[in-house]
Formats: C-alpha cells, structure tokens, sequence
C-alpha cells in the first residue's frame, strides 16, 4: 500500500481484480454507516472492496477536521466529566453496560460461529459427496434431511441471538 495521509491507493502486488478474485469464496459483511456531512464516495459508485478501503483510510483525515465529534461518540459517559456534573445535577441515572460487554462479545463470537457453520451446511448440501461423516459422538449425518434440520436449529439459535441483542 501506499500513498500519503490524503492518498491511498493499492499497491501492484494487491491489484483489485486479483484481491477480489483471492477473496471470491470468502464471506465477509461489511456494514458501512456515516454521519455529519460530506460523502465517503459518490453515491453512483458501487461499494467494492477497493471504495472500502479508500473509505476507511480517509476516515483519520475526516476525524481531525472535527474530532470533537469523534470523541464525543467514542468516549463513555462516565469518562465525559462535564456530562457526569450535569448529570449528577439533573439527577440522571446514567446506565453503565460494561457487565454485559464480553457477554455480547460472546453472542457475537457464537453469532459468527453458527454463520460459518450454515456455510459448511449449504456446502454439504450442494456437494455431499465432497463430505464424510466425522467419528464424534454428536456428528451430523450427510444426509439431505439431517442437513436441513441443522440448518433449521442453526437458524433458530441466530435469531435467539439476534432477540437477545435487541432487548440489552
């Protein structure tokens, strides 16, 4: 990679065609969001692996035109000693969730976990002859309604996760 603060472009030994080609058989979510004016890439341009990245190596230049912004997104109320005056004045109860963070770091971890296994079963399905059955004790047949079932139970146990998310 190269480029300076302001600039970035990809180097020749990570050509986009040849990055996106490596990655063709990956998974990946990328959820892009922003706020507070300007545009991170014009609105006719597809979001490519290639617009991410120049997206994302903008972003440090974008935060110092107003940092103010950024720290007041990324630092806990608790840290915000002029919100926790105010607060302590207007008698607000400000909330804490740092009990419930490596719990929703777990939900996330097992989230991603069921995601890679649905991966494996659409695989299995498509191809069953690619597969053998393992020797474990709680193996999953290779059978089409074996298969399903699982799917069906993975699918459920992803949108537990997702109902307990939306309640914390």
């Amino acid at each position: 990679m190269s480029g300076s603060s302001n600039e970035f472009n990809l180097g020749e030994e990570f050509a986009s065609s040849a990055l996106e080609s490596a990655l063709r058989e990956t998974e990946t979510t990328i959820t892009v969001s922003w706020s507070g004016g300007g545009q991170i890439k014009p609105d006719e341009e597809e979001w490519t692996l290639e617009s991410l990245i120049r997206a994302a190596s903008g972003f440090p230049s974008r935060v110092l035109t107003c940092p103010q912004k950024t720290w007041a997104v990324l630092t806990p109320y608790t840290q915000n000693q002029s919100f926790v005056k105010w607060a302590a004045g207007s008698k607000i109860c400000v909330p804490t969730f740092s009990h419930i963070e490596q719990y929703t770091y777990n939900l996330l971890d097992s989230y991603m976990l069921y995601k890679r296994h649905l991966v494996l079963l659409q695989a299995a399905m498509g191809n069953p002859l690619a597969f053998r059955e393992s020797k474990c004790d709680n193996h999953i047949s290779l059978d089409v309604h074996s298969l399903v079932d699982t799917r069906k139970d993975i699918k459920y146990e992803m949108a537990k996760i997702v109902r307990i998310i939306d309640s914390l």
